[in-house]
C-alpha cells in the first residue's frame, strides 16, 4: 500500500462460535489500519474453550506488513 509498512496491532473479541463480535484498533501505520480491520471481521476463528465450556474470548493480533 504506497510503500508503506509496519505493524497493525488489533484487539478481537470473538464469540463462542468463533465469529469476531468486537475489533479494537491498538497501533498502526494509519494507511494500513482500515484494511487490516476490515480483513479481521470477515475471519472466523476457532472456538474459545474454558474448562470445557464455550466462551467469548479476547486476544491481540500483531499484522506485520513488510515490502520485498
Amino acid at each position: 500500500m504506497g510503500g508503506i509498512q509496519g505493524d497493525v496491532v488489533v484487539r478481537v473479541t470473538i464469540n463462542e462460535k468463533g465469529i469476531p463480535i468486537r475489533t479494537e484498533l491498538l497501533e498502526g501505520p494509519p494507511a494500513l489500519q482500515s484494511e487490516t480491520m476490515r480483513a479481521v471481521k470477515l475471519w472466523r476463528f476457532g472456538r474459545g474453550i474454558f474448562r470445557g465450556r464455550k466462551v467469548d474470548a479476547i486476544f491481540d493480533m500483531t499484522f506485520r506488513f513488510v515490502l520485498r
